[in-house]
């Protein structure tokens, strides 16, 4: 299939393409993407995507008096964009996902090849109900915490639309949903996700919930979400020295967050549920990341390390060169404990994380600073900037399911 005005691919990503294709964890390759066939994603100020980087001025908006999420779901943007990834075309906000598939990376896209495609329902919802946030954290924005956008930003409160009537009209969806998907700011502090989760545990207790949470927050309304839900856990530690920790993730206190986590990691074993502990590499933390693994093992705890490309200073990614090989040396010399057990399958996967950032994404920054130094380039190879990615964005869509 060729669309009017498709883009010319090179040879090169023709070949990545394929080779992407062939690795992918779906059958269902009629798409280069399945995002826009099986989810939907919710932002706080109510825009609409398939996944948060196809996020723009044009994008529809939910509220309570505008489209319907059935509404957006057929509309002519989304019909648009599926049938640009059908024909392999990955320009605009897919430039990011092409940029990963090219240097060998896990793009965004190879999260929504774990969930079920349909043709009329959507499969999963990822739901920003509210950017209402207890902290301030250092890479983070006022789109993801209220604290943020009043104490760091200087802005008035984020509109946010969302409201029972969303609530109603996501009811049609839950009989048709795999997984929902529950976002920051901090979730485990919004009214209207727990009067959502009501709904879902009294239609479809069944339903696979997971929640991303910077873990604070830990009171009789959460254990009675973990009663009733099917609720699983994406957990944020950047780092495991509490100083560090507590500098990083402001007005976080890491003995409460360790003490919370011990009780999600029981509630997880007691329930045969997954418990992901998120951590997103930066100048900051980039030393700590095998002892991650030897902690997550040690807990038989899934692992996940997030891309962060925002804000710049505290990311890997534009440092020279020379000081990305330092860190892939020094990370290539770390002591990494061997899989055993009855969950070795868990530990190697963990180990496999670890071993792809160092080896694989690591390479590919290598790579790209290299190419601008050599050129006084801050694009890439083919003239298009490649999007920031948000920290807490970035977190949603890629751990392991």
């Amino acid at each position: 299939m060729r669309l009017p005005g498709r883009h010319r691919s090179s040879p090169g990503l023709d070949r990545a393409l394929r080779a992407y294709d062939r690795g992918r964890a779906t059958q269902d390759r009629r798409s280069i993407c399945n995002a826009p066939f099986n989810n939907l994603y919710f932002r706080a100020d109510g825009a609409v995507a398939p996944c948060w980087l196809q996020f723009h001025n044009r994008s529809p908006h939910w509220s309570p008096g505008g489209p319907t999420i059935r509404e957006i779901w057929d509309g002519a943007q989304l019909r648009d964009l599926r049938d640009r990834l059908v024909a392999r075309d990955l320009r605009g906000p897919c430039t990011t996902c092409r940029h990963e598939i090219e240097t060998g990376n896990r793009p965004l896209a190879a999260a929504y090849d774990e969930i079920d495609r349909r043709e009329r329902w959507p499969s999963m919802f990822e739901l920003e109900l509210s950017n209402h946030c207890n902290l301030e954290c250092v890479m983070c924005s006022g789109m993801l915490s209220s604290r943020i956008r009043a104490n760091r930003e200087h802005l008035p409160p984020l509109e946010v639309p969302y409201d029972e009537t969303f609530v109603d009209q996501l009811e049609e969806f839950l009989p048709h949903l795999q997984e929902l998907r529950v976002n920051g700011g901090e979730p485990l502090l919004q009214p209207l996700v727990y009067v959502l989760l009501d709904r879902v545990a009294e239609l479809r207790p069944d339903l696979k919930v997971t929640i991303a949470t910077n873990g604070t927050v830990l009171n009789s309304k959460v254990e009675r979400l973990l009663e009733r839900c099917n609720i699983h856990l994406n957990v944020s530690i950047d780092s495991l020295v509490p100083e560090r920790y507590e500098s990083i993730r402001v007005h976080a206190r890491f003995d409460v967050l360790m003490r919370n986590v011990e009780r999600y990691i029981a509630y997880t074993r007691e329930t045969d549920r997954i418990l992901c502990i998120m951590v997103n590499p930066m100048r900051s933390n980039w030393e700590e990341l095998p002892g991650y693994v030897h902690w997550c093992n040690e807990r038989d705890v899934h692992l996940w390390f997030n891309t962060i490309r925002y804000p710049e200073h505290l990311a890997l990614h534009p440092l020279p060169s020379a000081e990305l090989r330092r860190i892939r040396d020094a990370l290539s010399g770390a002591e990494l404990p061997e899989p055993r057990g009855p969950l070795a399958w868990l530990h190697a996967k963990n180990r496999g994380v670890f071993e792809r950032f160092r080896d694989v994404q690591l390479a590919a920054w290598i790579d790209e600073a290299a190419e601008r130094e050599g050129s006084g380039s801050t694009t890439g190879a083919d003239g298009e900037r490649f999007v920031t990615l948000s920290p807490r964005r970035a977190a949603t869509g890629e751990a392991p399911s």
